[in-house]
């Protein structure tokens, strides 16, 4: 059976900034042990007397671990994740792909992160002004973009390395993002 978990943007509003972590890992789950409660906290990096830090000092990236940590302890099977590293840092980054790399289940991202849509998915869709544009798995994708939205995304990505990065060609989109409320006929872009 189906068992859904949701990670909004606005997913960092179900934590309680009068709590501390433990807190709020001890409301959720009552009955759990308090080992498999540690255990879970160490795993998103709060081991020891981080899990007495109350919530309203934690960082966008601490209180994120914090909602996956609680999402994942009785993990759905289908995950829908929005923009799920828009407040993260690169360390927090870097765990969440690690941890969603495990996950069993299916999952559907919203995002604009290039770098997770490549590390965590098989396949993308490319939306634009609401529509989409293409589809393709994510090795063929970014290996060899069609349409010309894609091709745009794909140039804005910068290269870790510098001397392909200082010979980047990127393609600069002009022109205004037509209303989703009243589309042209036919492409969209």
């Amino acid at each position: 059976s189906l068992k859904l978990g949701y990670f909004a943007q606005s997913a960092l509003e179900v934590l309680d900034p009068a709590r501390t972590v433990w807190e709020q890992i001890d409301q959720a789950f009552p009955t759990a042990s308090t080992p498999s409660k540690r255990n879970l906290l160490g795993s998103f990096d709060f081991p020891g007397d981080e899990i007495d830090k109350p919530i309203r000092v934690l960082s966008g990236g601490e209180r994120s671990r914090l909602v996956l940590a609680q999402m994942l302890y009785d993990p759905p099977n289908f995950l829908v994740l929005d923009e799920p590293t828009n407040h993260l840092d690169l360390v927090t980054k870097e765990m969440l792909v690690k941890t969603l790399s495990g996950f069993e289940g299916t999952m559907l991202f919203v995002s604009h992160d290039l770098a997770l849509v490549s590390a965590l998915c098989k396949r993308v869709l490319v939306m634009y002004a609401g529509r989409a544009v293409e589809q393709a798995p994510v090795e063929r994708l970014f290996a060899n973009p069609q349409h010309p939205y894609t091709q745009a995304l794909l140039s804005a990505v910068p290269n870790p390395n510098p001397r392909v990065e200082v010979n980047r060609q990127r393609i600069i989109l002009t022109g205004d993002v037509p209303s989703p409320a009243n589309p042209p006929a036919g492409c969209n872009f």
